[in-house]
């Protein structure tokens, strides 16, 4: 069995995020991940839970907490050396302790450019799912693409931003777990309770808008269409400067949080789907949630604008500002006919999380690293 390091950008989630789904569902792999000490952007935070002793996720992941996070301030060539140091020993005394020799490692962070040469590994993943833009010394991914044997850039724009920096580089974007969501396209679904007074047509968003989500367009086309309802399933930032505004609007509905296994039910309510961008670096990278909205077949009204959408350009409604935003609504809800569905379907088929992980293990085979 492949014995796998991961290091991702984030904490391991409950639900299945990429890094679940790749590496984590390689089958032929044991995992060892090293989630880091603080969210991403939660840099005053200083919590992990097993400092010293990996917790046992199930019979081939274990999961283990980093001591520290690299610093990123503007102090880091300063402090950042001594963290590196502290980071890369933790890792060899859990290889120590685990009886690992010189596992694959897979990097989801510029970050680990300053420690992963010094943990034995037989080969280097680098997994870029964010642009690292301002977040990052740009020295630092530059290093973590040079070493890598493989890099996965999960957008196209990542991966032209990238391709300067890397000698082999593979476009593996986001997907989506098709079997969960495949219930949102039938008939007979369950309708949630903070759904069932809702009038149609229900313009629905699955996820939270953080602070720098633009949410004006939705204010001005809900305004404008007061007949209309715009159901948020996810909360929205207090710190989101339309905060206010949308909390004042009758038929915007923000519904809070909501549990993963229950998305499928919110999403097959919705008769037009909004993609609006979340602006914390993963605007560039489409959201499993994009994904899944495609598999409904139903129209989706967008505020993304990059390369990332060229691919489905023909069976998306594109928006950038308030008016556009309000006419791409009202095109969306006139759309007839089968064909734009079926082509959606069709896309969202290429876009399953096990086509994704096929995708990436005929890669790691063709280099030899599984």
């Amino acid at each position: 069995m492949v014995q796998i390091v991961s290091i991702p950008n984030y904490r391991w989630q409950p639900f299945p995020s990429r890094l679940r789904r790749l590496p984590g569902a390689l089958e032929e792999a044991e995992l060892m991940v090293f989630e880091p000490a603080i969210g991403p952007f939660d840099w005053g935070e200083r919590r992990w839970r097993n400092p010293k002793e990996g917790c046992r996720l199930n019979k081939r992941v274990t999961l283990f907490t980093l001591p520290c996070a690299v610093s990123v301030t503007e102090d880091y060539e300063t402090r950042a050396p001594g963290e590196c140091k502290r980071i890369s020993a933790f890792i060899r005394s859990a290889l120590t302790q685990y009886g690992w020799e010189a596992p694959l490692l897979w990097c989801g962070s510029p970050a680990c450019a300053g420690f992963f040469g010094d943990i034995p590994h037989s080969g280097l993943i680098y997994d870029c799912d964010r642009s690292w833009d301002g977040l990052a010394p740009g020295e630092w991914e530059a290093a973590l693409c040079d070493g890598a044997d493989v890099v996965f850039a999960a957008s196209p724009f990542l991966e032209e931003q990238l391709s300067p920096l890397c000698h082999n580089l593979a476009l593996v974007p986001n997907g989506f777990d098709d079997a969960l969501f495949a219930p949102s396209i039938g008939d007979g679904l369950r309708t949630p309770h903070d759904l069932a007074d809702i009038p149609h047509p229900i313009f629905g968003m699955l996820g939270s808008c953080g602070e720098g989500t633009n949410l004006a367009p939705l204010i001005y086309a809900a305004k404008a269409q007061p007949d209309w309802s715009f159901v948020l399933a996810g909360g929205v930032s207090r710190y989101n400067p339309d905060f206010n505004a949308l909390a004042q609007l009758p038929n915007v509905h923000v519904l809070g949080k909501k549990s993963y296994v229950s998305l499928p039910h919110y999403l097959g309510h919705f008769d037009v789907c909004l993609s609006l961008p979340v602006s914390d670096g993963s605007e560039s990278v489409l959201p499993e949630t994009f994904y899944a909205c495609l598999q409904t077949g139903r129209p989706i009204v967008t505020l993304t604008a990059g390369p990332e959408l060229d691919q489905y350009g023909d069976v998306v409604y594109p928006a950038h500002f308030d008016i556009e935003f309000l006419d791409a609504c009202r095109r969306a809800l006139a759309e007839t006919g089968e064909t734009l569905p079926r082509i959606r379907r069709t896309y969202a088929g290429e876009a399953s999380w096990s086509e994704r992980l096929a995708q990436c293990r005929r890669i790691l085979h063709g280099t030899a690293l599984l």
